[in-house]
């Protein structure tokens, strides 16, 4: 009876483990799922922004970019970051102070008021906020992964000049 016992509990604990593995990997792939959504959103908004400014489509402002990014140019399929709630705007436009920058100097979500992207029109940049992760590290990877940046660290973001801008 004791074997009986001690198998049962041995066969629980196993299945247990299984259980949280499978959810543990489940999460992961749901989690990868979402990256790779937010990525191809941006991606969307970004390939509208090159393909008006490569055929010359609208206005643009004096650095050859559109001014502004407009719902309408996506229809009824206005790209959105999964990684976020969708209660909230959709775009920023770089303000005067941040024209310089390639991210925004705020890119992780912290509260309703941010939008889901930022648009850079002096650049022709746009990049998707990601919310806060379980640690930074993760919140810079999964930041980099989605924008295509290579950025270092979140929170000391340096604005980069061009070469010819620098010269100016």
């Amino acid at each position: 009876m004791l074997r009986f016992i001690s198998n049962t509990i041995f066969v629980i604990l196993l299945a247990a483990m299984l259980a949280l593995g499978w959810g543990f990997w489940k999460h992961r792939q749901d989690e990868h799922s979402d990256f790779l959504q937010a990525r191809q959103a941006l991606d969307a908004i970004q390939h509208e922004v090159n393909r008006r400014m490569a055929g010359e489509q609208g206005p643009l402002n004096e650095f050859g970019f559109p001014p502004t990014i407009d719902p309408e140019w996506f229809d009824d399929m206005v790209p959105a970051n999964p990684l976020l709630d969708h209660d909230r705007p959709w775009m920023e436009l770089a303000n005067t102070s941040d024209l310089q920058r390639e991210n925004p100097s705020d890119p992780v979500i912290i509260d309703s008021s941010q939008p889901e992207f930022w648009y850079n029109p002096r650049r022709g940049i746009v990049r998707a906020r990601v919310p806060q992760m379980i640690s930074d590290r993760k919140t810079l990877e999964v930041y980099n992964f989605i924008n295509h940046a290579d950025l270092h660290d979140l929170f000391s973001m340096k604005i980069t000049l061009s070469t010819d801008e620098s010269n100016n």
